[in-house]
């Protein structure tokens, strides 16, 4: 039955930083760059090495400063600037050059600047301290931003985007903010 009133979630403390939902699953990032999953992970969306759906948050073996979910995939912004990956793979929203599904974090090669990331249902796209951005997994509306409908395993740039300071995923599109100095 829902919860109608708020309750604390079990295992996370005041210290808890940053969160962020996808299909059936929460992720929490903890002030000390730890993270904890919770909820279904019939993908591996939570990170952990099965995919046994868990009622109490478990904590992932990687650590960062941002977190996003996609539906049943989850990407994670390390301090280092890298961005590490896992869950459901089937359209390459991994960034990982495949499709194959992972059920724990992995790195995503060639991005190194990161300073965000975002997700849907299954395409991933990452802010870089540049600001610019890459995208990577379904792309059959375009949603990748590089002027096609070609499906990406791996990350591209999205075109004419070179002053971001936002991003954010729908099922079937990117939005970017773009600083406010280059509205014209």
């Amino acid at each position: 039955f829902p919860v109608t009133i708020t309750v604390q979630v079990f295992g996370i403390s005041s210290s808890a930083t940053a969160v962020s939902a996808g299909g059936e699953r929460c992720v929490v990032l903890l002030a000390d760059g730890t993270m904890r999953t919770v909820g279904q992970n019939s993908s591996g969306q939570l990170g952990v090495a099965d995919t046994v759906n868990r009622l109490i948050p478990v904590k992932v073996g990687v650590s960062g400063n941002k977190v996003a979910g996609g539906f049943y995939h989850t990407a994670v912004v390390s301090n280092d600037g890298t961005v590490r990956t896992f869950g459901s793979n089937s359209d390459g929203q991994l960034g990982l050059g495949d499709t194959t599904s992972r059920l724990t974090p992995v790195q995503v090669t060639g991005l190194t600047s990161a300073t965000a990331a975002a997700g849907s249902s299954a395409q991933t796209a990452v802010l870089l301290a540049d600001g610019t951005v890459r995208t990577f997994g379904r792309n059959n509306f375009g949603q990748l931003g590089v002027n096609d409908t070609t499906q990406r395993n791996t990350p591209v740039q999205v075109l004419n985007i070179t002053s971001a300071t936002a991003v954010a995923c729908g099922s079937f599109h990117t939005t970017v903010l773009l600083d406010y100095r280059d509205w014209e």
